[in-house]
C-alpha cells in the first residue's frame, strides 16, 4: 500500500535582528543598507562601514533569517539569505523582514538619500529588494555578486538610480565573465553603470568602498 506524502506551510512569528551605525537624525543626508554575503553575520559585516559612518552616514545592516555553524568545530556561525530549498517561500519572507526593518525606521517622508549595497549572496538580495518594494535607492552597489537569474530586466521604477559593481582581481568566486555579464544585462538600459577592481579576494576593500563613497556622499 502506498502512503502519500503531503507538503504543508504554516507561517510562525520568529525574532530577527540588524545592526545600525551612527545616529538617524533630521541632519542626517545618507543611508546605507548593507547586505552581507552567505556565511557572515551582520554584526561582524557591518564593521567594514565605519568609514561611512564617520563621513555622518546611517548605516543599516539587516541579517539572514537562517544561521548555521561554519566550519568543522562548531564554534563559528554565519547567516544565509536562502537556499535553494523552498527558495520562493524563502524570498517572501526576506522581502518581508526586510520591509518591515524599512517600514520601522523610515520617517513618512525621508530627506536624506538611500544607497544599497549587496555583497555576494547580498547582491541577489538587494535586486530582489529593488523590483518588489517601492525604494527610492539612488546608488546601488553590487559587490561581488550576480544579479538573480528570474531578474534579468532593468529597473524600471529607478530611473535615476547609479549602479556601481565592485570585484577583487583574486576573488575565487567571482569572474571577469561573471562582471561581462552584469555589464550586458545593465548596458543598454536607463541605468549609468560604473566598475571598480582592487588588487584582492572576496572581501571589502576599504580603499574601493572610500573611493565610492567619497564620490556619493558630496
Amino acid at each position: 500500500m502506498q502512503i502519500n506524502m503531503h507538503e504543508h506551510s504554516i507561517q510562525v512569528t520568529r525574532t530577527a535582528r540588524y545592526y545600525t551605525l551612527g545616529e538617524l537624525t533630521p541632519d542626517t543626508q545618507h543611508v546605507w543598507w548593507v547586505l552581507h554575503g552567505y556565511g557572515q553575520l551582520a554584526k561582524y559585516f557591518i564593521r567594514h562601514f565605519e568609514p561611512l559612518a564617520e563621513r555622518g552616514a546611517f548605516v543599516i545592516a539587516p541579517e539572514g533569517l537562517s544561521r548555521f555553524y561554519v566550519g568543522s568545530n562548531w564554534e563559528r556561525v554565519g547567516a544565509s539569505w536562502m537556499t535553494k530549498e523552498d527558495r520562493l517561500t524563502e524570498i517572501a519572507d526576506q522581502m518581508a523582514y526586510l520591509n518591515l526593518v524599512y517600514q520601522g525606521i523610515y520617517p513618512a517622508k525621508p530627506t536624506f538619500q538611500t544607497h544599497l549595497l549587496g555583497f555576494s549572496q547580498g547582491t541577489a538580495t538587494a535586486w530582489r529588494w529593488l523590483n518588489q518594494a517601492q525604494l527610492a535607492v539612488r546608488n546601488l552597489v553590487l559587490w561581488a555578486g550576480m544579479i538573480p537569474q528570474e531578474l534579468h530586466q532593468p529597473l524600471p521604477d529607478h530611473p535615476k538610480m547609479n549602479v556601481y559593481a565592485c570585484y577583487g582581481r583574486k576573488d575565487p568566486f567571482f569572474s571577469e565573465e561573471k562582471v561581462n555579464t552584469i555589464r550586458g544585462l545593465i548596458e543598454g538600459s536607463h541605468l549609468s553603470m560604473r566598475y571598480f577592481e582592487f588588487d584582492g579576494e572576496h572581501t571589502i576593500h576599504a580603499e574601493t568602498l572610500i573611493q565610492i563613497a567619497d564620490e556619493i556622499m558630496i
